[in-house]
């Protein structure tokens, strides 16, 4: 084999290398970031900010209810991170559910919870909250934007149960009177709504 040949050889493998190499690039991107940039495409829309521990660890703490903490079950629509969902696992909840579309911080509310020695205290599903029967929860939080609150408050109506506590941060449930306000933590009751 001549010199020439090897050269055009390692060229063509270079070459492919760096083809692969980009392509893979671009896959492992896709995958990481396109999780975050979903939610744009939809209709209804909830960024990821998270609520500040000191707001849920005050939420917990003012709540009116006379269910046992340790018989109250709580669900977090949108749950982001887990943050809302461990905290209330950590306090006793018998319950505790986090909704979330976004596969990589389901993964990361898992590990968190793992952390928190609470694993096997919560649980993560990734699905839409429209699509989840409310039902069976004392407790229902949302962080939510201003397209989702409407149809929310529609939903808890139908078919959340007459006792069941309602919290949101930032975007209150328009035009319904809550039992609790501090800053732009809300916290309502069904039978009020």
């Amino acid at each position: 084999m001549s010199s020439a040949e090897t050269s055009s050889s390692s060229t063509k493998i270079s070459k492919s290398t760096i083809l692969l190499s980009i392509g893979a690039s671009g896959l492992g991107f896709a995958l990481l970031v396109g999780p975050f940039l979903m939610p744009a495409a939809r209709k209804l829309t909830i960024p990821w900010m998270a609520t500040p521990i000191s707001v849920i660890r005050l939420a917990l703490d003012k709540m009116p209810s006379k269910v046992p903490i340790n018989q109250r079950r709580l669900i977090d629509l949108g749950s982001g991170d887990g943050r809302f969902v461990i905290e209330a696992a950590i306090r006793g909840y018998e319950k505790s559910v986090g909704i979330e579309l976004n596969p990589w911080l389901i993964g990361y509310s898992y590990w968190r919870s793992f952390r928190a020695g609470v694993l096997g205290k919560v649980s993560f599903k990734m699905v839409n909250f429209f699509d989840v029967d409310l039902r069976s929860y004392d407790v229902i939080t949302c962080f939510g934007a201003n397209g989702i609150m409407e149809p929310l408050c529609d939903k808890i109506k139908i078919e959340a149960k007459d006792s069941a506590l309602v919290v949101c941060y930032r975007f209150p449930l328009i035009g319904k009177k809550h039992i609790f306000k501090d800053g732009e933590l809300f916290i309502y009751s069904k039978k009020d709504i």
